[in-house]
C-alpha cells in the first residue's frame, strides 16, 4: 500500500548463484652464509560471484605481496654461548579486492588489532620492523614496532617486548604489548601483558604467573566507551613435576577478575576462583595412567554488567592405557565426569547452496512453508540444501556431565597364530556423553544410565559397536558379526526428542576361486524416534535384512559385481501398521589401471511395496528418500593420477523416483599432495 509492504513474505525464490574463486602465488627466498635472509612472495586472486554472469567483473581480480628482511650479527664472541643481534622488518601490501582461498593470517589478527568492526575494503599496508639481543636459549630480549592501516578509515600503532631469561634455576619469561588506533569508525588503546617467574628445584618446578588485559574502545571520536571494551586480570601460582619423569605431578590455583564498562569507566563485573590437579604415572611401557581434576567458582559482581549466572563447576578425568600379552588385548580408557549449568536451546534452519548443507526440506502439508518438522537428514547429498542453527534460550538448569570412552581389542593371534583361536578377533568401542539433571551427584557419575527410562538424562550421545571376527584373513572364506548401538537425547525449548538405533549384522565372505567370490549380509535393525514436539515424527521400526553379492574378477584390471538385497519394515507405533518391502537389484563395474586411474559405475532398481501414503516424515525414513513403485539410480566416479602430487575426480550420480523427475547431480574434486 503506497509503497509500503504489508506481509512478511515476498514471491521471490532465492538463487544461488555459481561462484568460482582462485589463487596463485610466486616467490623468491636469498639466504647468505646464515647471516642475511630475503624472502619476496606475490599472490593474486580472482573471485567470481556470478560466473553465469559477463557484466560488473572490475572488482573480481586482486593481488598482494610481502617481503622479509633479517641480519644476524654477532656482538660478543668471547663467551661460552655467543650473543647475537638479529634485525628483522617486513611488509605486506593488500590490494582491496584480494580474496585468498583461505585465510592466511593469525586467528587472532582481528583481536590484536582491534579490527572486528572494521568492514570497510580497503587497500591494507601491514609493516613491522625489530630487533632481538639472544644468547642461545639462555637470553632472548626482543623488540618489534609494528604498524597496521586502511587509508581513510584505520590506522594502528603497536609495541611488541619479549624475554625469556634463565638465571641458574630461576626462568622469568614476559610477553607484552600496547596498541594505538585511530579512524572514523573508532579508536582504541589496548594494553596487554604476561609475566611467568619459576624456579626448578631438584624433582619439581614452582611458579607465579600474572596476565593482564586492558581495552578501552571508543566509537570514531567520541570520548564514552563502547560496550565491547572490557578488561581482566589474572594472577596464579602453579608446581608441576617434568613431562619426562615417570611420575607427574601438577597443582594451580589462579583467580580472575573481569571489568566491562559502566558510566564510562571498566568496573567488576564478575570473580573466578579456579583450581586444577593432574597426576600421571608411567607403570611401565604397556601400562600408562593419569588422572586430573578443575574447579572452577564464578561470583558475578554486578549482575546488570552481565548476562552470565553465578556458576561452581567441577571437572575430572581418568585416562589408561594398557597392553597385556604382547598385543593380546589392547584397552583404551577415558572418563570424564563434571558439573555445572546447561542452557536451553532453540533451533531454526537455514537455506544453502544445494548439496553443501546436512539437512533436507519436504514438504509434507504442500503450503511452501519450511516448519520444523519437515527437515530431515538427507537420503541424497543433493537433498542437503540446510543447515540447522542452535540459538540459546535465557533458560539455565543445573547439570551433571560425564562422558566415557573405551576401546577394548582382543587379538589371539598376538599369542600363537597357528591355533584355532588366532582366527578370532574381538573389536569393541563404546562411547557415551550425558547431561543430567535433577539427580544424585553419585548419579551424575554413572555413564550407563538408560537413556528412555531415565527422564533426569536431558542430553546423551551413546554409541558402542562390537564385532566378532572369525578368519578374517581367510583366503577361502571369514565372517564377522557385529552389534550396534547409538542413542541420541536432546533438551529443546520445545521438548525433548530421543533416537535409538540397535543393528546386528553377519557379514560372510567367500572365494569360490580366484575369479568368483560372494557376500552375504544378514541384518536385524530397530529404529525409534520420539518427540514431544512433533507427533508425526514418533516411530518404531522393525528392519529384517538380507543381501548378496557375486564378483567376478578375472584379473587386477576389472571387476563386474551383480547384488540383490531385500529389506522388510514394519512401525509398531500405532494403530495403522505401516509397512514396506524393498527390492533392490544391481549391476557394479570396477575398472582399475595404474597409468588411467579407477573407473567405478554402478545401475540399480528398487522396487518399493508401501501401505500409506509416500509423503510423511515417516515414509522418507522408511522408503530412504524414494518412492513408492519402481525407482532406479545410478552413479560413476572417475579418478585419475595426473601427476605423483595431483589427483582429480569427476563423480556423477542419478535417480529416477517413481513419478518423479530424474536427478542428475555431478561434481569435480581437485586434490594437491605437499
Amino acid at each position: 500500500v503506497n509503497g509500503i509492504p504489508q506481509g512478511i513474505y515476498e514471491p521471490v525464490v532465492l538463487l544461488v548463484t555459481p561462484k568460482k574463486r582462485q589463487m596463485i602465488t610466486t616467490g623468491y627466498s636469498w639466504t647468505e652464509k646464515d647471516k642475511t635472509e630475503i624472502s619476496v612472495e606475490f599472490a593474486g586472486s580472482k573471485d567470481d560471484q556470478n560466473t553465469f554472469s559477463t557484466i560488473d567483473k572490475k572488482n573480481d581480480d586482486g593481488w598482494a605481496a610481502v617481503t622479509n628482511v633479517s641480519r644476524t650479527i654477532p656482538v660478543i664472541k668471547k663467551t661460552t654461548i655467543p650473543w647475537t643481534l638479529v634485525a628483522a622488518g617486513r611488509y605486506e601490501f593488500t590490494y582491496r579486492n584480494f580474496k585468498p582461498v583461505e585465510n592466511y593470517r593469525s586467528i587472532e589478527f582481528t583481536r590484536d588489532w582491534n579490527t572486528g568492526s572494521v568492514t570497510d575494503t580497503s587497500d591494507e599496508h601491514n609493516a613491522s620492523a625489530g630487533i632481538t639481543l639472544q644468547q642461545g636459549a639462555f637470553q632472548n630480549i626482543s623488540y618489534t614496532l609494528r604498524t597496521y592501516t586502511r587509508p581513510g578509515t584505520y590506522n594502528g600503532l603497536m609495541h611488541v617486548f619479549h624475554s625469556s631469561n634463565i638465571y641458574k634455576s630461576f626462568m622469568l619469561k614476559t610477553d607484552g604489548s600496547y596498541l594505538s588506533t585511530s579512524g572514523n569508525i573508532i579508536s582504541s588503546t589496548f594494553v596487554r601483558h604476561k609475566e611467568d617467574l619459576s624456579k626448578r628445584w631438584k624433582y619439581f618446578k614452582t611458579g607465579v604467573r600474572y596476565e593482564e588485559e586492558r581495552n578501552e574502545i571508543y566509537a570514531g571520536s567520541s570520548d564514552t566507551l563502547a560496550a565491547i571494551s572490557f578488561s581482566f586480570r589474572d594472577a596464579g601460582i602453579y608446581m608441576e613435576t617434568p613431562d619426562s619423569s615417570r611420575f607427574r605431578t601438577a597443582v594451580s590455583y589462579n583467580r580472575r577478575t573481569d571489568q566491562l564498562p559502566f558510566s564510562n569507566a571498566l568496573v567488576s563485573s564478575a570473580t573466578s576462583d579456579n583450581i586444577a590437579a593432574s597426576a600421571g604415572y608411567t607403570i611401565n611401557k604397556s601400562n600408562r595412567i593419569s588422572v586430573g581434576v578443575k574447579y572452577r567458582k564464578l561470583v558475578i559482581e554486578d549482575s546488570l554488567l552481565t548476562s552470565q549466572q553465578p556458576d561452581e563447576s567441577l571437572l575430572s578425568k581418568v585416562e589408561h592405557q594398557l597392553t597385556v600379552a604382547k598385543g593380546l588385548l589392547t584397552a583404551t580408557t577415558y572418563y570424564e565426569a563434571g558439573s555445572g549449568r546447561e542452557q536451553k536451546r532453540d533451533f531454526s534452519y537455514i537455506a544453502v547452496s544445494p548439496g553443501t548443507g546436512n539437512f533436507s526440506w519436504n514438504d509434507y502439508n504442500n503450503d511452501g512453508v519450511p516448519q520444523l518438522n519437515e527437515f530431515e537428514a538427507p537420503q541424497f547429498q543433493d537433498q542437503a540444501s540446510y543447515i540447522r542453527v542452535f540459538t540459546p534460550s535465557n533458560e539455565y538448569i543445573k547439570v551433571f556431565t560425564n562422558q566415557l570412552n573405551m576401546v577394548l581389542n582382543f587379538q589371539p593371534g598376538a599369542l600363537q597364530r597357528n591355533n584355532v583361536w588366532s582366527k578370532l578377533g574381538l573389536l569393541t568401542a563404546i562411547r557415551f556423553d550425558n547431561k543430567i539433571t535433577g539427580a544424585k551427584p553419585e548419579e551424575g557419575l554413572n555413564p550407563f544410565l538408560p537413556v528412555y527410562d531415565e527422564t533426569s538424562v536431558i542430553s546423551t550421545n551413546a554409541s558402542s559397536r562390537s564385532t566378532l571376527f572369525i578368519n578374517k584373513t581367510g583366503q577361502i572364506t571369514g565372517t564377522d558379526i557385529s552389534y550396534n548401538n547409538q542413542q541420541t537425547k536432546q533438551l529443546l525449548s520445545n521438548g525433548i526428542e530421543t533416537r535409538k538405533e540397535s543393528e546386528w549384522q553377519t557379514n560372510t565372505r567367500i572365494n569360490f576361486s580366484s575369479l568368483l567370490s560372494s557376500f552375504t549380509d544378514l541384518g536385524y535393525q530397530v529404529k525409534e524416534n520420539i518427540s514431544e514436539a512433533f507427533s508425526s515424527r514418533n516411530f518404531n521400526l522393525d528392519i529384517y535384512k538380507a543381501g548378496e553379492k557375486f564378483s567376478y574378477q578375472p584379473g587386477s584390471a576389472w571387476r563386474v559385481s551383480l547384488l540383490y538385497s531385500i529389506a522388510d519394515k514394519e512401525n509398531t507405533i500405532g494403530d495403522v501398521g505401516e509397512k514396506s518391502l524393498m527390492q533392490k537389484g544391481g549391476v557394479e563395474f570396477r575398472y582399475s589401471s595404474i597409468k588411467k586411474g579407477l573407473l567405478t559405475t554402478a545401475f540399480n532398481l528398487v522396487h518399493i511395496d508401501f501401505n500409506q501414503p509416500d509423503n510423511t516424515p515417516l515414509s522418507y525414513e522408511m522408503l530412504e528418500g524414494l518412492k513408492t513403485g519402481i525407482n532406479y539410480t545410478w552413479n560413476a566416479s572417475l579418478q585419475r593420477n595426473i601427476s605423483s602430487s595431483f589427483q582429480i575426480s569427476l563423480n556423477y550420480e542419478g535417480r529416477k523416483p517413481e513419478g518423479v523427475k530424474v536427478v542428475h547431480t555431478g561434481g569435480i574434486q581437485a586434490r594437491a599432495f605437499f
